[in-house]
């Protein structure tokens, strides 16, 4: 299934901006394009192209819900770079948008259903963390 991630790896950002994304995460890219979008300050978002179309229309009727909608949907769209991965599995993550999100060394890449997260490793332990002490999952979900 197109953009099918799951699982979360550690990976290190080289010198150069570039991320190896795990194999899981390629297999489930078509084409070998991404778009990468921040729409968070904690972290930058990964999407396939048809899951880039979709953010896309969710968006644009989203900003006409008023001021601040048009304001994250100007932010959203700023942000948006497409990526391509390269042979041996890296996509170059923008410095601008690496700089905003304090990526570099080792960060954290969450595959989450339609799209991948990458995380400062650190911002990533102290915002989620590695315990289940605050989670409450209902039986159904299961």
């Amino acid at each position: 299934m197109q953009g099918d991630f799951a699982t979360g790896y550690d990976h290190r950002i080289d010198g150069a901006g570039r991320i190896n994304l795990p194999a899981q995460h390629r297999r489930a890219v078509p084409g070998g394009s991404l778009w990468v979008v921040q729409l968070h300050r904690d972290f930058l978002t990964l999407y396939t192209a048809e899951g880039f179309e979709a953010l896309k229309e969710r968006l644009t009727a989203y900003r006409l819900q008023g001021p601040k909608q048009a304001r994250t949907y100007r932010k959203a769209f700023g942000s948006a770079t497409p990526l391509e991965v390269d042979a041996t599995g890296r996509v170059l993550i923008p410095k601008k948008l690496r700089e905003k999100c304090g990526l570099a060394g080792i960060v954290k890449v969450l595959g989450a259903g339609n799209r991948i997260e990458l995380w400062n490793l650190d911002r990533y332990n102290e915002v989620v963390g590695d315990d289940f002490e605050d989670v409450d999952i209902p039986e159904d979900i299961f």
